[in-house]
């Protein structure tokens, strides 16, 4: 018998449960067409018995939960609707869960309504349904309204029930997505529709755009339904040119936070879906030449760096800023940080060579920082200001060598590009993993991307691991569970917020409690707020069409807070940061560049 198999029956809430089984990996997914079933309590022990019993002589594994006092049960089989034996199942299991339930003098609707199951309802009304019928004629004596639904009308002799197969079933569109392309886009095609992404709290990451928008086509749940359907087409002689460019605006309109792969009950991983989307759509519709440039950003950049000054010198002239906001539709281009070309060897740090023969022979007193191109050149003061802290620390910090990360060329569909990036990346990564010295990344949203799309399979060939990257505080909270700190001078420290990047939120919600442990170390009072997005996104908040929307998001939750806390706002994100220093005109401060001060 399967872990799923087992049951779970407990006063429990519906949410949470419909949350763990929509976890399940696998073609085969909880259905929820016997789910709502109700018998008075004193029955339900009997009552399940059997219900177990029918589900088990049919092979079905199945997550089943419910409220013991109402004797209410949820039970929801595993079933692949792809496959054309599953409806058949669907009308077996349901006409003898029908019998089982009327035997037990129960219902088969306990909360949920009676929906398309209303084939049964004369079973169970009995020798109500006639009364019910001529209370239907006298509202609805045409029976126009909700036809077939729970009852017809005693004046339309001819009018039938709806039966349960007879309306469409997702599973007979799903059927006609070709097998590797419904593998390729796996979480987003199993979105079931459970709604969790029409989020209205502005303090809550969700889905960043659907809040700003309210148009339903930039939830996960519609971006998901557009995939489905798009690549349905893709199948068929239903493409379109026009099709293809509404998908395409639906995805372009996402921010890939990936809040949804985080908290949707499903994990429907719309960013993911999003580059594999534009992948193919770029197959038959040129990128442009924004595209390219920002894509490849990480790759120009230590070389640009050289030319640092002049390059900020032309970033300031209006008639730079305005040519690359109508030309190449891109506005707010970071600048280099006057420290960006800093020595960092002069710090204490070893930068190592490409083949990492230089090396400390000693794993427990190094720590290797992984570069990522954002708080290396443009928010230098973070980047240095760790290398500081660790030596601070007694720990010898050691610089990978440079290179690009890839985020940028997934966001923007260069799938292949960033496949053959990776492999060259996991090769150095995997030899500097072999020393036993921690990998550390200071960006938690390019560090995260080390864990989830360098192990995603795309095309090529998935690259082996031997690595792992870890955050800044998931490496020092680790530190410290084995280390004493250097004496600490006693001092009054104001309280400080944490406002963390909304992937590391949502992908890691450990990340929270991380950095509070690691600041009572230091005897610093760390508090957390509720938050949104920030808006910026990586590349997001600087195209020219989504400025506008970039800032509505950000107004949303982030503005009051970060006026009201001011310097005491710790923002782990270089994209938040970003965000705050163009539209509060303030620098807010890193977590480890408090921690640095207070040693």
């Amino acid at each position: 018998m399967s872990l799923i198999n087992t049951l779970l029956v407990v006063q429990t809430s519906g949410t949470t449960s419909v949350g763990l089984l929509g976890n399940i990996v696998g073609e085969k997914r909880p259905q929820p067409f016997v789910e709502d079933t109700a018998v008075p309590p004193e029955n339900l022990a009997d009552y399940i018995l059997e219900f177990r019993a029918l589900l088990d002589s049919n092979g079905l594994d199945y997550g089943m939960f419910g409220h013991v006092d109402a004797g209410v049960l949820h039970v929801r089989p595993l079933l692949d609707m792809k496959d054309a034996h599953a409806a058949e199942l669907v009308q077996l299991i349901s006409d003898k869960i029908v019998d089982l339930t009327h035997k037990y003098g129960g219902v088969i609707w306990g909360e949920h309504g009676k929906g398309l199951r209303s084939e049964y309802a004369p079973i169970f009304f009995g020798e109500s349904y006639p009364l019910i019928q001529k209370v239907k004629a006298l509202f609805d004596p045409l029976n126009k309204l909700n036809p077939g639904k729970i009852a017809t009308p005693d004046t339309q002799p001819k009018a039938n029930l709806i039966k349960l197969l007879e309306a469409p079933l997702r599973g007979n569109f799903d059927r006609q997505i070709a097998r590797k392309d419904w593998q390729k886009f796996s979480t987003t095609m199993h979105c079931n529709g459970n709604g969790a992404c029409f989020n209205f709290d502005v303090d809550d990451p969700m889905c960043p755009s659907y809040k700003v928008t309210r148009d339903r086509i930039h939830s996960p749940k519609g971006r998901a339904t557009l995939i489905k359907e798009w690549l349905r087409r893709e199948n068929s002689e239903e493409q379109s040119q026009e099709f293809d460019i509404e998908v395409y605006d639906a995805l372009h309109g996402c921010l890939s936070c990936k809040s949804c792969a985080g908290q949707c009950p499903v994990k429907v991983d719309i960013p993911d879906s999003k580059a594999r989307f534009l992948q193919k759509y770029h197959e038959r519709y040129r990128h442009s030449i924004r595209d390219y440039l920002i894509s490849n950003l990480e790759r120009f950049t230590p070389l640009m760096s050289h030319f640092s000054a002049l390059y900020n010198f032309f970033q300031k002239m209006k008639l730079v800023q305005i040519v690359q906001r109508d030309l190449f539709k891109v506005v707010d281009i970071p600048l280099f940080h006057s420290q960006a070309k800093a020595d960092l060897s002069e710090l204490g740090a070893i930068l190592l060579n490409n083949d990492l023969s230089n090396l400390p022979k000693s794993s427990d007193k190094a720590v290797i920082l992984v570069q990522d191109a954002f708080t290396r050149y443009f928010d230098t003061p973070v980047f240095i200001e760790t290398i500081q802290f660790i030596r601070k620390l007694g720990i010898q910090p050691c610089i990978l060598p440079y290179f690009p990360n890839g985020k940028p060329l997934h966001v923007h569909g260069f799938i292949r590009e960033f496949e053959d990036l990776r492999l060259k990346a996991s090769l150095l990564l995997n030899k500097a993993a072999q020393s036993g010295i921690p990998l550390v990344g200071i960006d938690p949203a390019m560090t995260l991307v080390y864990r989830q799309e360098y192990k995603t399979q795309y095309d090529g060939e998935l690259p082996e691991y031997s690595f792992k990257v870890l955050m800044l505080q998931e490496w020092l909270k680790e530190w410290l569970q084995s280390h004493s700190l250097p004496p600490l001078p006693i001092i009054s420290s104001p309280k400080y917020i944490l406002a963390s990047h909304c992937t590391e939120r949502t992908q890691v919600p450990a990340s929270t409690e991380q950095w509070q442990f690691i600041f009572k170390a230091f005897d610093i009072e760390l508090e957390t707020v509720a938050l949104g997005c920030c808006g910026m996104a990586g590349t997001y908040g600087h195209e020219a069409e989504h400025r506008q929307l970039s800032t509505q998001i950000y107004q949303q939750s982030w503005q009051e807070k970060q006026i009201e806390y001011g310097l005491k706002f710790l923002v782990t994100g270089y994209s938040c940061r970003s965000q705050i220093k163009r539209l509060q005109q303030e620098q807010p401060l890193h977590p480890i560049q408090i921690l640095n001060h207070r040693l």
